[in-house]
């Protein structure tokens, strides 16, 4: 995995706030920098002019810094000044904030002598990059010769560029020479360049600009923020107007007495900006959209001590399609119980609920819609933190898509899965044992009568599929993410423990919005490895890594096949869950949780990532009980699978990849090489599959081409090819089988998955014929 995302847009030079004996305020400048990204800033350009750096000593800029990152703003959203007239402390500064994995450095040149060369200040830099010697570090240059008296001209940039293409990547231009910032625009297209005044926004953004790092934005980010939103449409003309107007009065001031009054606008923002005071609708009068606002909620009852309290929304899934959220509605009362007991003010909106079986052509198609329909939900409307409940397949990966995107403080509330129930005496699971029960009936060793029966039992209660599949997959990497509370993954839906859980996170979404972490801070590239090593230690689903990989996009993280792979070959399957097992997701409950695995993968964990919970994973897993006589959760000594329960596996089939979950597959066909009988689309295998004069034996290899993301379309669950009639009633019940389909992490076999490229965009499953060979290793 590897995080090659740089904020652009509004990055703010965060005021420093002081006590009156010039010690600084810590407090209020965590919360100041919490509420401009509350506010819409892309990152924040602490430790500069604006925030006054020069008169911190070095060891005052490190524990601020600490501090922000302590308070559960992530190091990617922040860009510290570093640049000391003395080389030793530049060096200091930068390697720590490199070490704090923060995004860049804005890095004045050494400014106390004058008239400094051009080949003097690129021997500084040189001379810091050389030092710190980290593959990590990104500098942005910061040009501000009325302050400073030195810059960087043209030329030396140039200079700079070529020599450090890697590490030299942006520079803030504070010059206030319009004409020096067009030149950087023209000569340097692919440079990021900043201006230092958003009065140039609009026309520096025509011209290629990342964004801006203004002063001004201490107090009025949202509309810049919004200017690079719209930038493309009509009304970008008449904001950049209303910016620059707003500048020009600030600019009246001098430099020290600008500061000064910009600390005393910003001083009493954040009681003014939260609850129903934020994100206000854009009348053109902040005041009437809030006088209005209020008038239309207090229609539905609310007084004014209600309005007045921490806003925590809560995602009404419920749907009566929906077997997996009918427990929804008691699940949202007791959230609000929290909320109410914490001090907040819970508000439930409704959003898209998506059912694997009642999703036609297929649930795909409804995630990203989902995910949009909650990201914008959560941005459109005054919430100060969110509680997103769901359960089925693609509803959690939606709302951790949108999560992820709307950066409000978030916490994940999984429905729970189901009970168990039994026929003839065997415990029956949703849907591993439908899936056997059916290739039962089609091989004709049930009948029509014992099949009714078994349907019947199948799903007993509420709740998402009791087995290992999808759902309990990503409630369980959810968990291990951090961005539930601990047991948040595998409670029964219908146990009362689930209704404390949902009472416990709606009180902490109250905590959340007063104090973080945000999304931001706890889905670091740390967390999405954790939830992979859980991936392969449960035996999870496939469509895990694809929702995992859309979800690690939203924060720029990218999920390689490739590392995922070598994980898998040091983390073992520990927990005997069906389908790679005998168990149901109750006893993983009765033997300690998710927390039973995690305390076996300690030695392979990122235990110093937080949680939503307020403690770290290391904190999470020392707190949790302990069953010496479960037998669900083996020892890394003593796994069910010596390697991960999913393998990627390449070839001239699948040449950018395909996945296996090879600890529900037979083993003897692990190695298999067979004749390729091949279906050209969905609607072929079904009009084929049992037809007596079909030309297949068991040792062949069934193919289904054309049911990936655009050939199908939507890359529906049909990976999951049924063993040909005629076959199964001669007791087969595997075969190989593969396709550029996926498959439901409830089924089971030798299915080889997401083929890549798929047939469809001219993938090599496109060219393959009934009787080609075909081996699998």
């Amino acid at each position: 995995m590897s995080l090659d995302h740089y904020p652009r847009g509004v990055l703010v030079p965060a005021l420093t706030p002081f006590h009156s004996d010039l010690s600084v305020d810590e407090k209020r400048f965590v919360a100041h920098c919490q509420w401009l990204l509350d506010e819409g800033a892309n990152g924040l350009a602490v430790f500069g002019t604006t925030s006054e750096a020069n008169s911190l000593s070095i060891s005052e800029r490190k524990a601020l810094l600490e501090r922000l990152i302590d308070s559960g703003i992530s190091p990617r959203m922040l860009m510290p000044g570093t640049g000391c007239c003395a080389l030793p402390d530049t060096v200091a500064l930068t390697r720590h904030a490199v070490e704090r994995n923060c995004f860049g450095v804005l890095m004045l040149p050494p400014f106390y002598y004058k008239g400094v060369t051009d080949d003097g200040i690129y021997a500084s830099i040189a001379e810091v990059i050389q030092r710190v010697a980290d593959s990590r570090l990104r500098i942005y240059l910061y040009h501000i010769p009325p302050m400073a008296g030195v810059g960087f001209s043209l030329a030396l940039v140039d200079r700079l560029l070529k020599a450090f293409p890697e590490v030299v990547v942006g520079l803030k231009d504070s010059s206030g020479d319009w004409k020096n910032t067009q030149a950087l625009l023209q000569t340097f297209p692919s440079f990021e360049v900043f201006p230092g005044s958003e009065t140039y926004l609009l026309e520096a953004l025509r011209m290629g600009s990342a964004g801006c790092i203004s002063a001004t934005a201490n107090v009025n980010v949202a509309p810049m923020r919004k200017l690079i939103e719209v930038w493309k449409t009509p009304a970008a003309d008449a904001m950049q107007q209303e910016l620059t107007a707003i500048r020009a009065a600030i600019q009246k001031f001098p430099m020290v007495s600008r500061a000064a009054a910009l600390r005393h606008a910003s001083s009493g923002h954040r009681g003014m900006t939260g609850g129903m005071r934020r994100g206000l609708t854009s009348y053109g009068d902040a005041q009437f959209s809030l006088f209005l606002r209020k008038a239309f909620i207090k229609a539905m009852g609310y007084s004014d001590d209600a309005l007045e309290r921490p806003i925590v929304g809560i995602t009404n899934t419920y749907s009566e399609f929906n077997p997996c959220h009918a427990t929804v509605p008691q699940l949202i009362a007791a959230v609000k119980r929290g909320v109410m007991l914490a001090g907040g003010l819970p508000m439930e909106f409704p959003t898209i609920s998506i059912h694997e079986s009642f999703a036609y052509p297929t649930s795909m198609y409804l995630r990203n819609l989902m995910a949009l329909d909650t990201e914008e939900m959560i941005r459109a409307q005054p919430v100060d933190a969110v509680v997103l409940i769901g359960g089925c397949d693609k509803t959690i990966p939606a709302q951790l898509m949108a999560a992820a995107s709307a950066n409000v403080p978030s916490i994940v509330l999984p429905t729970g899965p189901m009970l168990t129930r039994t026929h003839r005496g065997e415990r029956l699971g949703a849907c591993t044992d439908c899936r056997r029960y059916w290739a039962k009936f089609r091989a004709g060793e049930v009948d029509q009568h014992e099949i009714d029966a078994v349907n019947a039992r199948l799903a007993p209660t509420a709740g998402t599929c009791m087995v290992m599949g999808t759902a309990s997959t990503i409630a369980c990497m959810t968990e291990a993410m951090g961005m539930s509370l601990p047991g948040s993954a595998t409670i029964p839906a219908v146990h009362a423990e689930r209704l404390r859980l949902a009472e416990a996170s709606g009180a902490r979404a109250v905590a959340l919005a007063q104090s973080g972490p945000r999304p931001d801070a706890v889905m670091s590239p740390k967390a999405f490895t954790n939830a992979l090593t859980v991936l392969h230690a449960i035996g999870g689903s496939t469509n895990a890594l694809i929702h995992v990989t859309a979800i690690a996009a939203r924060r720029g993280v990218r999920i390689d096949l490739n590392s995922f792979d070598a994980l898998g070959r040091k983390v073992p399957v520990l927990v005997d869950l069906k389908p790679s097992g005998q168990h149901y997701m109750e006893h993983l409950h009765d033997a300690g949780g998710l927390n039973a695995v995690l305390r076996e993968l300690r030695s392979l964990l990122h235990l110093d990532a937080p949680t939503v919970s307020g403690q770290t994973l290391e904190e999470v897993i020392a707190a949790s009980e302990i069953n010496p006589a479960q037998q669900v959760v083996r020892s890394v000594a003593n796994p069910i699978f010596p390697s991960g329960g999913i393998a990627v596996l390449r070839g001239n089939l699948a040449p950018g990849g395909a996945v296996i979950k090879h600890s529900s597959a037979t083993a003897s066909l692990l190695k298999h090489t067979g004749r390729a009988v091949v279906f050209d689309s969905l609607e072929d295998l079904a009009a084929r599959i049992d037809a007596p004069d079909l030309d297949v034996a068991a040792d062949d290899v069934l193919v289904l081409r054309n049911a990936g993301p655009r050939g199908a379309p939507g890359m529906p669950e049909a990976g999951y090819l049924p063993i040909p009639k005629k076959l199964a009633q001669q007791g087969v019940k595997d075969m190989v089988r593969i396709s550029d389909a996926r498959m439901s992490g409830t089924a089971f076999g030798t299915i080889v998955l997401h083929i890549t490229p798929e047939s469809a965009i001219g993938g090599p499953l496109a060219l393959l014929q009934t009787g080609d060979r075909i081996r699998l290793d």
